[in-house]
């Protein structure tokens, strides 16, 4: 937990204000994963400003957007591929609440720890990456730190007595250099997913925009490390967080794939490599999605 201070939530304001004649949908934001770089202002300002400020909406009794955070200060060791071989960055829990702060968060989980979450007991997901019961140990307590941040906000609809319009999933050690857009810019009943480079063939988990009844379905996915059996075919051929990912997008309804203006930031020391591979193929490839200049005033 993070003791923090009265601090001014994010302003959605300017968000809101492109999206008129259309009220702020209720939102939550769960940020999930190793804190890693997120203790740096290039991770956290950026994801206040360009996610939580540019989308806009409100919470469930106020203003702002609510905020929710659950990450670990242990990282993990690097995996063996050489594109995700980062450096092992672990953290201090007072300066991670620092910045955890500065959203005026309805909640935060830290754990000292690099895994949470139940061991994968089942006969299933153990090929492939999942093989190695490292791999799979990972993929257990990143799908288990979704399930938790939606816990929190289940907790949060329970004492405020309504539910949420949008769910959006982030992880902290991304950088943001640019805005996803306003709310009214977004199929706000489709889940929207983070498409990732030209060439990549995989889903990325790095940005989520998921309806409220599309969220439980998929941040609840870790429960098949227990519960697919050999009589499931489709399930139990998964063999990576990529695929898990894919299968849990369709469960759960249609999706659409964008590129945001988002990379990971493995180290501070790196932030320039970042920018300027990001910015090339945001200028080139993904314009800003502009809100209808013409918004239907009975959505």
């Amino acid at each position: 937990m993070c003791d923090c201070p009265s601090t001014p939530p994010p302003d959605s304001s300017a968000g809101n204000a492109l999206c008129p004649n259309r009220p702020p949908p209720r939102v939550a934001h769960c940020v999930v994963g190793a804190a890693r770089t997120f203790a740096t202002d290039q991770a956290a300002l950026s994801l206040r400003h360009h996610l939580v400020e540019d989308f806009g909406g409100r919470g469930l009794t106020s203003s702002a957007p609510d905020v929710f955070f659950h990450m670990k200060l242990v990282d993990d060791v690097p995996k063996s591929q050489k594109e995700w071989a980062f450096k092992q960055l672990s953290v201090r829990g007072g300066a991670v609440c620092r910045q955890a702060c500065r959203f005026a968060p309805r909640a935060v989980t830290l754990l000292n720890a690099s895994h949470s979450g139940p061991a994968a007991a089942g006969r299933c997901l153990r090929s492939g990456f999942f093989a190695k019961p490292e791999n799979r140990a990972r993929a257990v307590s990143q799908w288990h730190g979704f399930a938790a941040c939606l816990d929190m906000v289940e907790a949060r609809e329970a004492a405020a007595g309504s539910t949420y319009d949008v769910v959006v999933l982030a992880r902290p050690d991304l950088v943001w250099y640019r805005g996803v857009g306003p709310h009214c810019a977004h199929d706000l009943t489709r889940t929207t997913i983070h498409r990732g480079k030209p060439g990549w063939n995989s889903r990325l988990e790095w940005l989520l925009l998921m309806p409220r009844a599309q969220a439980a379905a998929i941040l609840r996915t870790a429960h098949l490390f227990e519960s697919c059996t050999p009589q499931q075919p489709r399930c139990c051929a998964i063999s990576r967080s990529e695929d898990l990912l894919e299968y849990a997008l369709h469960s759960a309804g249609p999706y659409d794939e964008l590129p945001f203006g988002i990379d990971i930031l493995r180290h501070a020391s790196e932030v320039h490599l970042t920018l300027t591979l990001t910015l090339t193929l945001t200028l080139t490839l993904a314009p800003s999605p502009s809100p209808n200049p013409n918004p239907d005033p009975n959505p």
